[in-house]
């Protein structure tokens, strides 16, 4: 049983906590309160459980023994290899087929083995040998036409009217070698200078031309009046 207050201010003071405690019913706050108070307490309970546990010293396991090599250790060094040292440690070459000997071509005989030489008849030559023309200074060539002939240029076929292969200004050349001077000739097989088959051999060099009658026809070099070249 509840004391009565004694004093009014206790009465005015119980008065108005009854009051409060009525309201309280009637708003159903005093619910409210004890299931925030209950949801506060299970929020603290989580935190709690959620806290990390204290550290447990993990027990590291024995490390296991360094392998070692049977092999001794070989010392170290900072000098620079020597060139022996390094082709010994280049990787092997591979191997290549072997380079065939050198054949030289046969000696050309002594007979075509003609070389420029100065003959006052022939005109002047430069300090290279060439020969000078003073209609003509731009051409120097360092043979003369007697010189060309006897070295068997041209595979032997120069003044041979369908020697060799045909130009494009057509299949015959109008030449006689006849009208130049006989010395030029003399002594010569006509194989050498008026041969149907163009013959390397014949050439003091052994060697073919690089060109024929169609390349110099094409470039311009042969005129109509001298179907073979310049020296006509």
């Amino acid at each position: 049983m509840v004391p009565k207050p004694s004093s009014a201010l206790e009465q005015e003071r119980a008065a108005r906590i009854a009051s409060n405690k009525r309201r309280l019913a009637e708003l159903g706050l005093q619910e409210a309160r004890q299931g925030l108070s209950a949801t506060a307490e299970a929020s603290t309970s989580a935190k709690k459980q959620r806290k990390a546990p204290a550290k447990v010293e993990d027990k590291e396991a024995p490390a296991e023994p360094p392998r070692r090599s049977g092999r001794q250790r070989r010392e170290g060094s900072y000098s620079e290899a020597t060139t022996t040292e390094m082709l010994a440690r280049a990787p092997a070459a591979v191997e290549r087929e072997p380079l065939p000997d050198y054949d030289p071509p046969a000696e050309t005989p002594a007979a075509l083995r003609i070389q420029p030489a100065f003959d006052a008849s022939e005109g002047q030559r430069d300090s290279q040998g060439r020969l000078v023309f003073e209609d003509h200074s731009d051409f120097r060539p360092n043979l003369t036409p007697k010189q060309v002939i006897r070295a068997g240029s041209f595979g032997g076929i120069y003044f041979n009217p369908v020697g060799g292969k045909p130009g494009i200004l057509g299949k015959r050349v109008d030449v006689n070698h006849e009208e130049f001077p006989a010395d030029w000739f003399a002594g010569l097989p006509k194989k050498q200078y008026a041969a149907r088959i163009y013959t390397f051999s014949t050439n003091k060099y052994g060697v073919k031309a690089g060109q024929d009658q169609a390349f110099w026809e094409d470039k311009g070099w042969i005129d109509k009046q001298d179907p073979r070249g310049w020296f006509q």
